[in-house]
């Protein structure tokens, strides 16, 4: 009885331990929401020489509605959004843009564009890293019949991309994680909505905890 109480004791304080850890552990973890995946490697270094000793978590959202939300509940304590919301409750500056475009290999009979619209890739069958946040349901939407083929990481879409004719996207902010395999095109889409700008915004309360990171956006 007695050792079964003592390991009833110990496993309550490991517990009790283990949720410190945590409580620890998420005070020093700063949650930043974006609306794309690129925004996030522009923000990671400048987030890792703002708050030293702190760790940033990024969350890739398809809808402005789902980080707004996230930041009004506390879920996040900032976020990257596609445009900074009106009204004195928000600060925002724009920091990034980035430019749809299209891998095709040469034999495609697209290939010899120079720029492409979102209806010219109507039926295309693409390979597509999943997430990929508000990109996923605009191209859904913008390419009519057109398959896409996600995958759970960039490493798996790459290996794909290298070795298949399947059309991906791409844009030049990507580039260093998602390199042009040789003897792809990669052909821009004219469309306005392949055109994004992105914004960093926290609310106005919060500005000045993120004053240094403000200071070294690009």
């Amino acid at each position: 009885m007695a050792a079964e109480h003592a390991r009833g004791v110990l496993a309550a304080l490991d517990g009790m331990s283990a949720a410190v850890r945590e409580a620890e552990r998420a005070m020093r973890v700063l949650r930043v929401g974006s609306i794309a995946p690129a925004p996030t490697w522009t923000l990671a270094p400048i987030f890792a020489q703002a708050f030293p000793g702190r760790d940033t978590e990024f969350r890739v959202m398809e809808t402005e509605e789902s980080l707004l939300r996230a930041l009004d509940d506390g879920g996040i304590e900032a976020a990257v959004l596609l445009h900074v919301p009106p009204g004195p409750a928000w600060r925002g500056q724009m920091f990034l843009r980035e430019r749809l475009g299209v891998m095709l290999p040469p034999v495609h009979p697209l290939a010899r564009r120079k720029t492409l619209r979102f209806a010219d890739l109507a039926d295309e069958t693409f390979v597509v890293f999943g997430s990929i946040g508000f990109w996923m349901p605009l191209v859904r939407s913008k390419i009519p019949n057109a398959e896409f083929l996600e995958q759970g990481t960039l490493a798996a879409t790459r290996r794909i991309v290298a070795n298949s004719d399947l059309p991906a996207f791409h844009t030049a902010v990507s580039a260093d994680r998602m390199p042009v395999p040789e003897g792809r095109i990669v052909i821009p889409i004219r469309d306005p909505d392949a055109m994004a700008a992105y914004n960093f915004v926290v609310k106005s309360e919060r500005a000045d905890a993120f004053a240094a990171v403000f200071a070294a956006l690009p």
